[in-house]
């Protein structure tokens, strides 16, 4: 009886072991087959094939992308306008997505995978006709991954929050949002914009930017480059149908060396801006924040050295009743004071302000002599000096260390003078080189 009940368990060892290598070969085989078929990802075509796109959000809006010579990609429908270029290569990347699962379903079972209402659907056509939809449906139990359909009546995968995000966007986000975005802002070489406050208009002459209206003088490369990598940098926050007012708002264009153009009218609507480039089928929203830059004060464009094109060979200083005069020799300024004065004249200042009536200036400094000489009249203002530079119509502001530094060389200069008869500065001084000051908010 011993010996049976051995014999029995040994058959059902045996049984077991085989019913275990059979289960182990089934399930290395099911592992095999699921890793080739992840390894061939969710896409039937590949994104190289693909020369159309169809996209429907949520919301049931609708947009067609096509493919153009070049590689580059379109909208044309429902408007014809520019795309996002990393927002459509997202979409073309999902048919590289490798989804953990397939899972086979009914048409009663939409419901429960969340794609009775889908979040996002993406048809691709290839020049061949071939076609291939994904359907973004709800996420799984666990979350943080989501359903998507790999074929209109096909099986659903899964991915990932990330990377099924591309199907959960808007037609909106498909367009460009910048306004400039293949413009050649390197080779503008003339800016007008009409304004509320009047017309700036900013040339290039040469390799030098002049400022020609409100009025002329010459403008920084530095300051005029800032402010035009800031307008380029503008991006739209979507888009509506509007129109321009034929008043008010700003208008823009700006001329590239080729010949290009860009032309745009902003208005103000309510606490954002609209903005309605030439060409375009609608308007784009902008941030508020791009007006700052549309008013930006033509003073605050131009050139801060005082004397941009001149190196003083003689300096006359008239301050607290001393006049000190100087010539330069051929080693240079008898003093680092008088260098000093020289720098504040001839290297950039801090600001640039319109010209306005400010009392009688702290000291003047007179460069040259005879018919050259023009005499350069400086103010105090908050810890800083503030000059009015020969024959601009322009304020400059100097930095706090370049107050500090001529403040030291003035002390420096008439520390061991005796004074002079008190000088008689009469009409505001430069006048014969400046324009006449105008009273004007500012520095």
């Amino acid at each position: 009886m011993n010996r049976g009940w051995v014999f029995n368990l040994g058959l059902l060892g045996l049984a077991a072991a085989a019913g275990g290598a059979l289960w182990w070969a089934d399930h290395r085989e099911r592992q095999s087959l699921e890793a080739e078929v992840s390894a061939q990802g969710i896409g039937r075509l590949q994104a190289s094939e693909a020369t159309r796109l169809r996209f429907r959000d949520k919301e049931g809006a609708e947009a067609t992308l096509e493919r153009r010579d070049g590689g580059t990609w379109r909208m044309t429908s429902p408007v014809d306008a520019a795309v996002e270029a990393p927002t459509v290569e997202a979409l073309l990347k999902l048919l590289e997505r490798r989804s953990e699962r397939r899972i086979a379903i009914s048409e009663e079972q939409l419901e429960e995978f969340g794609l009775a209402k889908p979040q996002g659907a993406l048809e691709v056509e290839s020049g061949h006709g071939k076609r291939q939809t994904l359907t973004a449906g709800g996420t799984t139990p666990g979350g943080g991954k989501r359903y998507v359909r790999l074929e209109a009546a096909g099986p659903v995968g899964v991915l990932s929050e990330q990377e099924s995000a591309p199907l959960l966007r808007s037609v909106s986000d498909l367009r460009e949002k910048r306004w400039m975005p293949d413009f050649p802002m390197a080779k503008v070489s003339r800016v007008e914009l009409d304004h509320p406050k009047g017309r700036l208009v900013l040339a290039k002459q040469g390799e030098a930017w002049r400022l020609e209206a409100p009025f002329q003088d010459e403008a920084s490369d530095m300051l005029a480059r800032h402010w035009l990598d800031q307008l380029s940098r503008a991006r739209a926050t979507g888009f509506q149908q509007a129109s321009p007012p034929e008043k008010g708002g700003w208008r823009l264009t700006l001329v590239a060396e080729g010949g290009e153009t860009f032309r745009a009218t902003v208005w103000n609507d309510g606490e954002q801006l609209l903005a309605r480039r030439e060409g375009d089928p609608d308007a784009l929203r902008m941030s508020a924040a791009l007006a700052q830059d549309l008013d930006k004060p033509p003073e605050q464009l131009l050139l801060l050295r005082p004397l941009p094109h001149r190196q003083p060979t003689r300096m006359e200083l008239a301050y607290n009743n001393h006049r000190l005069a100087v010539d330069k020799g051929e080693k240079g300024w008898p003093a680092p004071a008088w260098r000093t004065v020289e720098e504040a004249l001839t290297r950039e200042g801090w600001q640039g302000a319109p010209p306005q009536e400010r009392g009688e200036p702290l000291f003047t400094v007179t460069v040259d002599a005879g018919e050259k000489a023009a005499i350069i009249p400086f103010w105090e203002w908050e810890e800083t000096f503030v000059l009015a530079p020969p024959g601009r119509p322009i304020h400059i502001r100097l930095t706090k260390l370049q107050s500090e530094e001529l403040r030291g060389a003035l002390e420096a200069l008439t520390k061991d003078e005796k004074p002079a008869q008190k000088i008689e500065l009469g009409a505001t001084p430069g006048a014969t080189e400046n324009h006449p000051p105008p009273a004007a908010p500012g520095l």
